[in-house]
């Protein structure tokens, strides 16, 4: 994913779990923006060292302020329930710092399931699926420049 538009860029990093079958990339700008790519087969302990990353980047923001998350997901083949439900349980947890969230990817067994339980969350209407990178893109772009909606 082409980011260079993304500035200034306050936290840059990519993480694995040990057997590297899935690799997290996270930028963030100091506006709020974060770009997170997920590439691989997700585990248990891919997510928690996602989790750790994601929160080493809140830490290069102020408290309180707001994030809008672009996550893409064209190459990630799913994980199993029990690290989908700590994601889960990770988003909770953090609920109040998400603006939105443009969720990005086709129809895999994981994203099926993703919509499912976005319906159930309290923050569940700033959560949008979309297929395409350029669609997801543009909506962040008139989300960012006040246009509303997402």
């Amino acid at each position: 994913m082409n980011t260079d538009w993304l500035t200034p860029v306050v936290f840059e990093e990519h993480v694995s779990d040990e057997e590297e079958k899935v690799t997290v990339s996270t930028r963030l700008s100091g506006d709020g923006i974060a770009l997170i790519e997920v590439r691989g087969m997700g585990s248990v302990n891919g997510m928690n060292a996602a989790a750790q990353s994601f929160e080493r980047g809140f830490a290069c923001l102020q408290d309180d302020q707001a994030i809008r998350v672009l996550l893409e997901l064209n190459d990630f083949q799913g994980a199993p329930l029990r690290a989908q439900l700590q994601l889960l349980d990770w988003m909770l947890k953090y609920q109040k710092r998400f603006d939105f969230m443009i969720i990005i990817g086709g129809e895999t067994r994981a994203l099926k399931i993703a919509r499912k339980v976005q319906s159930w969350l309290p923050f569940g209407k700033r959560i949008v699926f979309v297929t395409a990178l350029q669609d997801g893109l543009e909506r962040l772009r008139r989300r960012s420049e006040g246009e509303g909606g997402i």
